[in-house]
C-alpha cells in the first residue's frame, strides 16, 4: 500500500460505523519494536480511528497501536495516509483491565466516587446517567466486530473483572470472535512471572493468528 499523501481519499471517507471525536495519546509500534513514537487518536470507534501523526509520514501497512488511557492494544491496518495524519482499521484487540460499563465500573470499584468528582455531580443525579452509558463500550457492542482477547485479573479492585466479562458475553451475543483471559490473585495489573509469561505468549500468538507475515 502507498503511503503517498495524494492517495488518500476524502475526507468523509467511508467506513461501515460512525466514530466518536476523542482526544486521546497513543503509541505505534512496527518493526518488531524497534520503532515506536507517540501519536494522538483524533477519533474512534470499535473498528478504526483517526490519528495525528506529526511529521511522521511513512507507516508499513500493519503495526501495532496502543491506546494507553483504556489500556487496549489493537493489531492496526494502514487505510489512509494524509501526511500529519492517518486512518486506520483494527485487525485485533487485547483490553488489558477495561472499563467497559462506566455505570457498573462506577458502583463496583474502590473509587466510587470518581464520577461524582469528575461530574460534580452522582450518576443518578440529572441526565448522568444516560451520558455515562453512551460514553459505554457495552452500549455500542453491536457495532463491535474485531476479534478480542481480553485480559483481567480476578483480584482487581480498580477496574472490577465483571468490565471485562460483560464485554465478553456482548461480543459472543454479537458474534464478534472473542477470548476472556482470566488471572487468579491477580489485582490490576499482571505481577507474577508465570502469569506475566503467559500473557505475552498469548498475545503473540493472538496477533500472529490475525497479523498477515510480512514478505520475505
Amino acid at each position: 500500500m502507498s503511503n503517498d499523501a495524494n492517495d488518500a481519499p476524502p475526507p468523509a471517507e467511508r467506513r461501515p460505523k460512525g466514530r466518536k471525536r476523542v482526544l486521546l495519546t497513543g503509541i505505534i509500534a512496527y518493526g518488531n519494536g524497534a520503532h515506536s513514537f507517540h501519536c494522538t487518536f483524533r477519533n474512534l470507534s470499535e473498528t478504526g480511528a483517526r490519528l495525528a501523526v506529526g511529521n511522521n509520514s511513512q507507516f508499513p501497512s500493519d503495526f501495532y497501536l496502543i491506546n494507553i488511557r483504556d489500556r487496549v492494544v489493537y493489531e492496526a491496518k494502514l487505510v489512509w495516509n494524509r501526511g500529519t495524519e492517518i486512518g486506520v482499521t483494527f485487525k485485533a484487540a487485547i483490553p488489558l483491565a477495561p472499563i467497559t460499563n462506566i455505570i457498573s465500573y462506577n458502583y463496583m470499584t474502590y473509587y466510587n466516587q470518581y464520577e461524582a468528582m469528575e461530574w460534580g455531580v452522582y450518576p443518578h443525579q440529572g441526565n448522568l446517567m444516560d451520558t455515562l452509558l453512551q460514553r459505554s463500550s457495552i452500549r455500542h457492542v453491536a457495532n463491535a466486530h474485531t476479534p478480542t482477547m481480553l485480559m483481567h485479573g480476578e483480584n482487581d479492585n480498580d477496574v472490577p473483572i465483571a468490565e471485562a466479562e460483560q464485554f465478553y458475553i456482548g461480543l459472543k451475543d454479537v458474534g464478534t470472535e472473542a477470548v476472556m483471559v482470566r488471572y487468579p490473585r491477580e489485582g490490576h495489573g499482571i505481577r507474577e512471572s508465570k502469569h506475566v509469561v503467559d500473557s505475552i505468549d498469548r498475545s503473540i500468538r493472538w496477533y500472529e493468528k490475525h497479523f498477515s507475515r510480512p514478505r520475505s
